[in-house]
């Protein structure tokens, strides 16, 4: 892996990024500030999409134009890039055998694209990485 391999940024941190309310929007922006090269996904977009548009996260009605209009500003930056994603965990190349509950089969699923692709998922998530098998772990950056 490179000393500094592109970050997909999972769904809680583009979130924090786009709205300042958010308990973890300055340590994104710190964060952000200094990636070099970032993506997103398919998975992550949508994700994010749905959290935008939800008042209860975002504090306010989002309209879909609006959201997507967000996403498309931070996708005309020049440090990201979009991860194509026809990667499966039927044939994984992680460690599937930790897997062990519904809620971890989206992060996996990450997990899976970011360790074919050289990447690396930027998460705030320190049990994500804890549940990880020891040899996976290096796939995934916890922002502190």
């Amino acid at each position: 892996m490179s000393d500094h391999p592109i970050e997909l940024f999972d769904v809680n941190v583009l979130t924090a990024l786009t709205l300042p309310a958010h308990v973890h929007h300055e340590r994104a922006l710190a964060h952000f500030r200094v990636t070099p090269a970032w993506a997103t996904c398919a998975i992550t977009e949508v994700g994010w999409l749905r959290l935008l548009m939800n008042p209860v996260v975002s504090g306010r009605t989002v309209s879909a134009v609006e959201a997507l209009r967000a996403i498309a500003s931070f996708r005309a930056r020049p440090e990201w890039s979009l991860l194509g994603d026809a990667v499966s965990l039927s044939t994984p190349h992680v460690d599937v055998s930790v897997l062990v509950g519904s809620k971890q089969v989206t992060d996996f699923h990450l997990l899976e694209l970011v360790a074919r692709s050289g990447a690396r998922l930027a998460t705030f998530d320190v049990r994500l990485q804890e549940a990880l098998a020891p040899a996976d772990r290096e796939h995934v950056l916890v922002i502190t």
